[in-house]
């Protein structure tokens, strides 16, 4: 079974010093070495036991000419050809004047975000459901053994560790209505009441 999160998130992920600022090689080897264990063998005491090559940190700056690509490193992937987000707006309101002093509004007020930006993990875990050897076969602590790449090649595979992918195709709606109720100042007082009513379904970017 194979699925697709948004923005998704790491039990435990370290990341190494970086030259670069540059938010596309901030994290990818071997600038700034960033890798992903969801359940390290030594927990947060020691999570590098059992870790091929032990602690890869820190990373040379620069890096020399036989840097390392760690195991599970996490990368990012920008698309070519990203389309840019762009909002539409528009509204429609009413006005009526019940007496000289009281006046009633009805305004609604809707907006659509297209192309909005968001990230998934193309590298993803799958779900293996049953039990394996005795034991389940989708646990925390075979996450990386999971990973897509790494069921399609078991020998590469292993290298990458999550890969978050910008995706330019969320899209927001927003519909209100705002209802209104004003007094104007007379007979020494003033009042206005206002209720809003707003819906705005979104797809990742607005989970």
């Amino acid at each position: 079974m194979a699925g697709r999160v948004c923005a998704p998130l790491t039990a435990f992920s370290t990341t190494g010093p970086t030259p670069s600022s540059t938010p596309s090689t901030l994290t990818l080897p071997p600038w700034g070495n960033s890798i992903t264990l969801p359940s390290p063998a030594g927990g947060l005491a020691d999570p590098y036991a059992g870790y091929p090559g032990g602690n890869p940190f820190p990373v040379a700056s620069p890096p020399s000419k036989s840097q390392i690509f760690p195991s599970n490193g996490t990368y990012v992937n920008f698309p070519l050809n990203v389309r840019s987000t762009y909002v539409q707006q528009w509204g429609l309101s009413y006005e009526f004047q019940v007496t000289s002093d009281w006046m009633l509004s009805a305004n609604y007020i809707g907006n659509k975000s297209t192309h909005l930006w968001t990230q998934f993990d193309a590298n993803h875990s799958i779900f293996i459901p049953g039990n394996c050897n005795g034991s389940p076969c989708s646990t925390i602590a075979n996450v990386n053994s999971r990973r897509t790449l790494t069921l399609l090649n078991p020998t590469a595979g292993p290298l990458f560790g999550s890969i978050d992918t910008l995706d330019d195709g969320d899209n927001a709606n927003y519909n209100a209505i705002v209802l209104k109720a004003q007094h104007r100042f007379s007979q020494n007082f003033t009042l206005l009441a206002s209720y809003t009513h707003s819906h705005c379904p979104a797809g990742c970017a607005g989970s």
